[in-house]
């Protein structure tokens, strides 16, 4: 996938991220492994684009979300932060949003 400006990006791979979590545990299935997958999943992601600050901050987010949630409810709050995110970025008239508003409810299965 060819992706292009820090916003889009930190936005592919939040989507991206939530797609696999879904896949993997489902909704509303609560795993130990959950969190340690999404950590690794975080530091394989910044090491991407070391220089696009969006995608840092979209992935510091994340990882403060992930650790304070104990592994309970952890894949809807990645689901709810990309979302966020996607909408944050529409608000901006971020380039590409309208494909990573379409990949959101991708992860409904909408």
């Amino acid at each position: 996938m060819n992706v292009r400006g820090a916003p889009l990006i930190a936005l592919v791979a939040l989507l991206g991220l939530s797609v696999d979590l879904v896949a993997k545990y489902g909704l509303d299935k609560d795993d130990e492994g959950v969190e340690a997958y999404i950590i690794e999943k975080i530091e394989y992601l910044k090491t991407s684009r070391p220089t696009a600050v969006n995608l840092f901050n979209a992935m510091d987010e994340l990882k403060g979300l992930v650790k304070g949630l104990g592994g309970k409810g952890v894949v809807g709050a990645v689901k709810d932060l990309a979302e966020r995110w996607v909408q944050q970025g529409a608000k901006r008239r971020v380039s590409g949003i309208n494909v990573s508003y379409r990949a959101a409810h991708m992860i409904e299965g909408h």
